[in-house]
């Protein structure tokens, strides 16, 4: 939809827009007009916009058309002052549990409305094709977004379940009250199960990862075929994971 004539943004505010689009439902790749569509511009401008973002590396032509997420705005956010750290202290913990299970493993913070993955060690064999790493999922069915948006304060649950709410499978949870009921009942228990919630014939089990100060700043997430018997150990192996990357973190329950 192209912007209004009285639209108040700047061209830094636009550029932003367009590169906030991709953040939406978690799309990797946008054309022009569905970028024009996302960000109320005109095709045109979403093009010009797009270029430059593709000149600056913030973006990257597909291979079959459009627009992707580009390498430099990944390489940009593991500057963060926490990532670096964070990532550090987790690897050992993951690949120890990559290991000893099996399974896929990820770690996830809260990128605005979704959660991102900026650590992922595949299965052995692979649940599914999507490239997990630099990802952005909804927090509200999937593990690591719900226990991110669990943890979170009440104004980011508010905007969370104010938004539409994608259903991915027939399990997909979108009543916003029994969102809420099932985030507290998170809180309580310090982890969650999903079941093809997100993926058809993918089930995960999350805890979060917490600071000094008991801040959730992280999840750690396996994600089991559902074909793989619903063990209780995979629950206390992540939670018991969680709680080694916490320890290392300075938090002491």
């Amino acid at each position: 939809m192209p912007r209004s004539a009285d639209d108040p943004r700047t061209a830094a505010q636009r550029i932003f827009a367009v590169l906030d689009a991709f953040d939406i439902d978690g799309t990797l790749v946008l054309t022009a007009t569905e970028l024009a569509e996302r960000v109320r511009l005109p095709v045109s401008t979403a093009h010009r916009l797009a270029e430059q973002c593709v000149a600056w590396g913030g973006l990257e032509r597909a291979p079959g058309g459009g627009y992707q997420v580009g390498v430099k705005l990944w390489l940009l956010g593991l500057r963060s002052t926490r990532i670096p750290l964070l990532r550090r202290v987790a690897a050992p913990v993951l690949t120890q549990l990559h290991e000893t299970s099996g399974h896929q493993v990820q770690l996830a913070v809260r990128d605005a409305a979704t959660a991102l993955c900026m650590r992922f060690l595949p299965n052995r064999d692979v649940v599914g094709e999507r490239p997990w790493l630099g990802w952005n999922v909804p927090l509200h069915c999937t593990d690591v977004g719900l226990v991110l948006l669990a943890f979170a304060e009440a104004e980011i649950v508010d905007a969370a379940l104010a938004a539409p709410l994608r259903r991915f499978t027939p399990s997909t949870v979108t009543a916003p009250a029994a969102i809420r009921a099932r985030l507290a009942q998170i809180r309580r228990a310090g982890f969650v199960r999903t079941r093809e919630e997100y993926m058809a014939g993918v089930n995960s089990v999350a805890v979060p990862i917490r600071d000094r100060l008991g801040r959730t700043i992280a999840a750690l997430s396996m994600i089991i075929p559902s074909t793989v018997c619903d063990d209780a150990r995979y629950d206390e192996a992540v939670i018991a994971a969680g709680a080694a990357v916490s320890a290392e973190l300075g938090w002491s329950s």
